[in-house]
């Protein structure tokens, strides 16, 4: 029944129109604009159909320029992430296929007494704004800022300062005022312009563009100016005096681009009215993210001793080069029981010297700070955590007066597929979505006639094999105990799946139809790729994951088919005739290339016979299903994307030079985030395993951290969903992942 009440009550949720805001038992759900606006339109007509073109009228004026089928999937998607409901077994939101949806929980409505002070509605952005795809640039500089009634400081909560969903086509540059009005645009480039930060007296901006250089900008608009051309200068940053610019180039620390030329990361400043740069000689492997001293004498930044081993940490050096200091970060992160890798440094504060810094947790992605000793330039005492939410928090930056604003990122991870040209093989259409769940899901295998799709989904709150009918889009659980791995025969007639019980790792195998389960075999792991006729299947023997064997279900028999003493070797495929194992290995963490072996029943084969197919970077192969052409991942062009290597089917020696699928080199969607990048080929599609961004900005008042940190919002008892891969070609379950720094 429709209603006009300002607050409206569903289950743990109270809803308030007047304030624009969501609460959970008291406290505040972050729930961009869209998604709010979805809900309240189904909650006042709770009970009835509410029409996709109604949600569509009320939502975006015919005036918006918008991908509307899109942007209403994103919304409902991301509401119902935030009230922990399903699509499969909803408790608020009913999807009625092809029409709408209907809010079917019951409403208490309530006086529209203020709660707590709130007191802000998020007003709906401009169809410019939908139209363009943000990189978020705060208007935060502290000698500018003014009191405000509205500041966080006053209020004690988390303030957002952007509404949109950010991250879209490509990026430009936007400053956005604290006290509130329109974001302004600064930039309008064909090109990707990214990473932006404002000058000392908040007068200028610098920022990088993709494929061009450094470029500075005034913050009230103009034409930017070259600062020094290169072609991907990251994180550049003013020195405290504004005369100098540090930034470095080269891919991000988490990515594996062992054999790749520039993949490293190296140091640079440069004046910031421009001239020769200047290389940081650290005398380390790698050198990432530099942050500025408060004096501006020292750069602070991520770096590595042995970049064959991925072991980063905090190095403090001179200006000018120098003797690089340890800090020790990783081990007090450790001591107090986070295990990120990749600690990404955002600003080094005078305020007691402490760096502010994000975190790339598997089970959380916040915001902290730690104290560095300015005698040693070494940390001092522990971690202390500034943010408790649930997305991905990124990029923070502390200002001269204590805030901090940062960015607020969703992931989400879906089954997507693109048609191929069949005299090419590259890409010859547009990307169509599979799977559109609020869930993790990653695909694992599609039939052989293209009809059936397999995969694993969280949607249940646990990793289970979901099967999904491609032409009906009907879907349905398979198993119900839980796996880590899986693989369907090419007829889709069954699903080998792997579980882990207490260390013990085994293989099931189950009927697609009759979804009885019988074991297959212990201390095993890895179900991989099936022989075309069924009645072979690749695993691996229990970690480490050096040796590759087949089950023959004929014989009922296991055969060791490759090993090696050091590699781990991963993810293999049977070549469509099944005289070939392709598989790629891991020399080592930064160490990702692709091989064949050809099939033996007497015995594993020797390295000696392996094929090389990509040797500079490669993982996750795939074949055609004519086997003249091997898909897979590759770093080697600065992005994670598909590529394709022409082989000769008898011998498997690669024919040309690699060829791009496609590309995905924007973080509204990539392959190298939310979960290993599974591919499949199957009936004129490759179909992968993506994840989709979506972003906005937060700030909070220094002074409040620490009543924030005794009174934790409801957000953060919320499960958690982001599983994201540090090593995008290795292990990719949900007690191995990490975060992919920006």
């Amino acid at each position: 029944m429709p209603t006009t009440a300002q607050r409206l009550k569903f289950g743990d949720f109270e809803l308030d129109e007047r304030s624009g805001e969501l609460w959970r038992n008291g406290g505040s759900v972050l729930l961009p604009n869209q998604p709010f606006r979805i809900l309240a339109v189904l909650i006042r007509q709770r009970g009835m159909l509410v029409t996709r073109d109604e949600l569509r009228s009320e939502l975006w004026p015919e005036d918006t320029f918008v991908d509307f089928e899109h942007s209403l999937n994103a919304g409902v998607r991301r509401l119902r992430e935030a009230i922990g409901d399903s699509a499969a077994a909803p408790r608020f939101i009913e999807t009625i296929p092809q029409r709408g949806y209907r809010f079917i929980a019951g409403v208490e409505e309530s006086s529209p007494t203020p709660i707590r002070g709130r007191r802000r509605k998020w007003p709906l952005v401009s169809a410019t704004v939908l139209i363009a795809v943000i990189t978020i640039l705060f208007a935060f500089h502290g000698s500018h800022e003014r009191p405000s009634t509205s500041d966080a400081a006053s209020n004690g909560r988390l303030v957002r300062l952007t509404s949109t969903s950010g991250l879209t086509d490509n990026f430009d540059i936007y400053v956005q005022p604290v006290a509130g009005g329109d974001p302004v645009r600064i930039t309008n480039d064909a090109a990707d312009e990214s990473e932006p930060s404002f000058a000392p007296d908040g007068a200028h901006i610098v920022f990088s563009r993709r494929g061009a250089g450094l470029y500075v900008v005034g913050a009230l608009g103009g034409a930017p100016r070259l600062i020094v051309r290169t072609p991907w200068a990251r994180t550049p940053r003013f020195s405290p005096d504004g005369r100098w610019i540090s930034y470095w180039t080269g891919f991000p620390a988490s990515v594996v681009a062992g054999g790749i030329p520039g993949a490293l990361g190296n140091l640079f400043i440069v004046p910031a009215d421009g001239g020769s740069p200047q290389q940081i000689v650290t005398h380390l492997a790698s050198a990432r993210y530099p942050i500025w001293s408060p004096s501006g004498e020292h750069i602070l930044f991520l770096g590595e001793e042995d970049a064959t081993q991925k072991r980063h940490d905090w190095y403090v050096i001179p200006r000018n080069g120098g003797n690089a200091i340890k800090t020790g970060i990783v081990e007090a992160l450790r001591a107090a029981g986070l295990h990120a890798a990749f600690p990404i440094p955002g600003t080094w504060s005078a305020r007691n010297n402490t760096v502010v810094f994000a975190t790339n947790e598997t089970d959380n992605s916040n915001v902290w700070q730690i104290r560095i000793s300015p005698f040693t330039n070494r940390v001092s005492g522990r971690p202390e955590r500034l943010t408790f939410g649930t997305a991905i928090e990124r990029n923070p930056i502390m200002t001269n007066s204590g805030r901090i604003a940062f960015a607020s990122i969703v992931e989400n991870v879906d089954i997507w597929r693109v048609p191929l040209d069949a005299k090419t093989g590259e890409a010859a259409g547009a990307l169509e979505r599979v799977t559109d769940d609020a869930a993790n899901n990653r695909l694992r295998s599609v039939s052989s006639d293209g009809r059936t799709l397999f995969f694993i989904s969280s949607r249940t709150n646990r990793d289970e094999v979901w099967v999904k009918d491609l032409q009906t889009g009907r879907e349905r659980q398979l198993t119900h105990s839980g796996v880590e791995e899986a693989s369907a025969s090419p007829d889709g007639s069954k699903v080998a799946f792997s579980r882990n019980d207490s260390g013990k790792p085994s293989i099931e195998i189950v009927g697609a139809v009759d979804g009885l389960p019988t074991k297959l075999c212990d201390q095993c792991d890895r179900p991989a790729g099936w022989s075309r006729d069924g009645k072979r299947l690749l695993y691996a023997a229990s970690v480490p994951f050096r040796r590759l064997l087949q089950y023959d279900f004929t014989s009922n028999r296991p055969t060791e088919l490759v090993t090696h003493p050091t590699w781990n070797l991963e993810r293999p495929r049977f070549s469509p005739d099944g005289r070939w194992v392709t598989f790629h290995t891991a020399n080592s963490p930064n160490v990702r290339q692709i091989y064949s072996a050809p099939v033996r029943n007497d015995g594993p084969v020797s390295q000696q016979s392996w094929v090389p197919m990509v040797t500079d970077h490669g993982c996750h192969p795939s074949w055609s299903q004519d086997g003249a052409r091997l898909y897979y991942f590759s770093f080697r062009d600065g992005a994670f994307c598909p590529w394709l290597q022409r082989v000769d089917s008898a011998t498997k020696h690669p024919i040309g030079p690699p060829h791009a699928v496609l590309h995905f080199h924007h973080p509204r969607l990539r392959a190298a985030s939310g979960a290993a990048a599974f591919n499949d080929v199957q009936a004129g599609y490759l179909y992968m395993t993506l994840t989709e961004s979506t972003g906005n900005g937060q700030r909070v008042a220094r002074d409040d951290l620490r009543r924030r940190r005794r009174a934790r919002t409801a957000n953060s008892t919320l499960p958690r969903r982001h599983l994201s891969s540090m090593n995008t070609c290795g292990p990719s379950t949900k007690n191995r992942s990490q975060r992919m720094p920006r």
